[in-house]
């Protein structure tokens, strides 16, 4: 669709300027120079990211599934971290069980520790924010299970047994806790990220809890007479839930038993499980309890947040910004966010709907055109309050999706069915390959990267994408993470039992190093962070597409080239009217500026660029 046919109407009601209009963009964005407007976020999964203490690996004692393991003869043991990821160990084989049915029982060892060793890696490449999926007590990996709210899980700190007997002795009275080595690291990592200018942000998961949160345990032992037993959703004393053990039912998330909901009565949860809620989440915000938050946790990103009632997030909101004003908030939904933002409360969100999908569509897919693109990145920044936009966590991967490198080295098979739509290897009838992308196709990489850095918002790399890792939906999006002093096994095992190409597996000094440079661009141009942004070009049918920073007088223009070959921009507008003195190129994903030319096409000025590239270009405005 040709943006130009709809400047009457669209201009109008979004505020837009389009084809060169002088007035920028969202004026209204309302920079207010606050921490999460621009940072540069890192997220990471605690259990694949790094075993700094190899001397806290999960025992086979204490595994989760230790009842249904142990009856087999070979002892269950950490998995290498250095393995071919599909590749079967003996004892998975001794199982009889496919990879995914083997790979949820997997622990690889990953810790608090081993974070705090790679702060300096971090800091080098330019993140300036951690968003910590959840580090809380709980029996599986993803940790979405929580026990405990108040403590950090015993397997991620430096002394597990010892924690596990302190925390016996407690209770949910908060008189009761003590604070365990695991929490005293996680303190250290947060003063750690602080002394190196780094916000950390944890993962606050709220709708729901694991079944060994003991206010559960409460209640399947003491059945209707729990104090326990309007906490949770749906509990059915006449039915049984079909989870072993249980003589009763109850609302699991999603239908999974594992992670049982959380009942609510007029938006609000019973007011004994929001005080646990809240006193665990003041424990982490003000350690110490002076009233000074310097040494907390900067702020959270809620779970489900659009499955939680608005009621109780303005609540729970009101009563974090009386322990920090200065705490960020960040809703996690995949749908449009501008009601949850104001009903909600939240600073921003995860931005699934309003950049993570459109630009797979555009960049990954070739499904939009650039006219089409720019209008929907348009239009869904524009629902978002002014006040979140610059705020607004994108990302181009998760935890819960494909990583981005596989979505392009699927992007031609009939898998890819849109962002994160049964994108998994584990689906035998889509046969989605499990394959590291091609080097001729590391422009898109690059391409959908370059749009994360230059487009209003905040960026957020899933951990490993900047090392060059790839992997499907979960579980193959959370391999251990790949570090350059590791030498790794090849990826030559097929979950499918399929013949492939063996992948190397080995840290990409070429990927770090250009997210490093486009990163270090980005901080050094204040524009990028907090500039309005104003619609140039961009068409239907068409991969060129144009739009300019602008903030007190600085201006970028940003050009991208979706196509496989070189193309040339015609000016539109006022644009033609600024000499070839007026434009300076500063930045090119191709790395060469030579590349981008200013040429004259007819009556009007053209900037040449090469194609699947982006560039960044200083111009002079009157």
């Amino acid at each position: 669709m040709n943006l130009a046919w709809k400047r009457a109407w669209v201009g109008g009601a979004l505020g837009l300027s389009f084809w060169g209009a002088a007035t920028p963009s969202f004026a209204n964005l309302q920079p207010s120079k606050n921490w999460a407007e621009g940072a540069v976020w890192y997220q990471i999964f605690p259990e694949r990211f790094r075993n700094g203490d190899p001397t806290n690996d999960l025992q086979a004692a204490y595994h989760s599934d230790r009842e249904k393991l142990k009856k087999f003869k070979s002892e269950w043991t950490p998995s290498r971290w250095t393995s071919d990821w599909y590749r079967l160990s003996d004892y998975e084989r001794a199982l009889g069980w496919d990879f995914y049915g083997c790979v949820g029982i997997r622990r690889y060892g990953g810790d608090l520790q081993g974070i705090v060793d790679r702060l300096d890696y971090l800091k080098a490449l330019g993140i300036t924010a951690l968003y910590l999926n959840p580090v809380f007590e709980a029996d599986s990996s993803h940790k979405y299970d929580w026990t405990r709210l108040h403590h950090v899980d015993p397997w991620f700190g430096p002394d597990p047994l010892g924690d596990l007997a302190l925390m016996e002795e407690e209770s949910l009275d908060p008189s009761t806790w003590t604070w365990t080595a695991a929490d005293k690291l996680l303190l250290h990592l947060i003063s750690e990220c602080h002394r190196r200018e780094i916000r950390v942000v944890l993962d606050g998961v709220f709708n729901h809890s694991g079944r060994n949160f003991p206010a559960f345990q409460d209640l399947r032992s003491k059945g209707p007479t729990s104090p326990c037993v309007d906490w949770f959703s749906g509990v059915n004393f006449n039915k049984r839930s079909g989870y072993p053990g249980d003589d009763f039912d109850y609302h699991g998330w999603w239908g999974f038993k594992s992670l049982p909901e959380f009942a609510e009565k007029a938006g609000r949860y019973h007011p004994d499980l929001e005080s646990y809620i809240l006193v665990a989440t003041q424990r982490w915000m003000d350690p110490d309890g002076n009233g000074n938050p310097a040494d907390g946790v900067d702020g959270w990103r809620l779970d489900v947040a659009d499955e939680v009632s608005p009621v109780f997030w303005r609540f729970w909101h009101q009563k974090i910004r009386e322990i920090n004003p200065q705490a960020q908030t960040f809703a996690e939904t995949w749908k449009e966010t501008s009601w949850l933002i104001r009903e909600g409360s939240f600073d921003a969100a995860m931005n699934y709907h309003g950049f993570a999908m459109p630009v797979k569509e555009f960049v990954v897919d070739d499904g939009l055109s650039s006219g089409d693109f720019l209008e929907s990145l348009h239009e869904r920044l524009e629902k978002i309050p002014p006040a979140s936009r610059l705020k607004m966590m994108n990302f181009l991967d998760t935890h819960d999706t494909d990583r981005i490198a596989s979505m392009i080295a699927n992007r031609k098979r009939k898998t890819n069915r849109g962002y994160n739509a049964s994108n998994r290897v584990a689906k035998k009838e889509d046969q989605y390959l499990p394959a590291n992308l091609r080097e001729e196709d590391t422009p898109l990489l690059e391409l959908a990267a370059f749009l994360q850095m230059t487009w209003p918002g905040s960026p957020m790399i899933y951990y490993g994408t900047e090392a060059g890792m790839w992997g499907g939906g979960d579980p193959d999006n959370r391999m251990p993470m790949i570090w350059e002093d590791l030498k790794y096994e090849d990826q030559a095992s097929d979950p499918l039992r399929r013949p492939r190409k063996p992948d190397p597996v080995a840290f990409s000094k070429k990927r770090f190093e250009f997210y490093q440079k486009l990163i270090s661009f980005r901080q050094s141009h204040p524009v990028l962070l907090r500039g309005d942004v104003e619609i140039v070009a961009g068409q239907s049918a068409d991969d060129l597409l144009a739009f300019c920073r602008s903030l007190d007088g600085t201006h970028l223009f940003i050009l991208v080239n979706r196509g496989p070959r070189e193309r040339t921009l015609r000016l539109p507008g006022a644009w033609n009217d600024l000499p070839a003195r007026h434009w300076e190129p500063l930045y090119i994903t191709t790395g060469n500026l030579g590349e981008i030319r200013l040429t004259q096409v007819g009556q009007r000025n053209g900037i040449q660029i090469p194609g699947e590239s982006g560039a960044v270009l200083r111009v002079q405005r009157p």
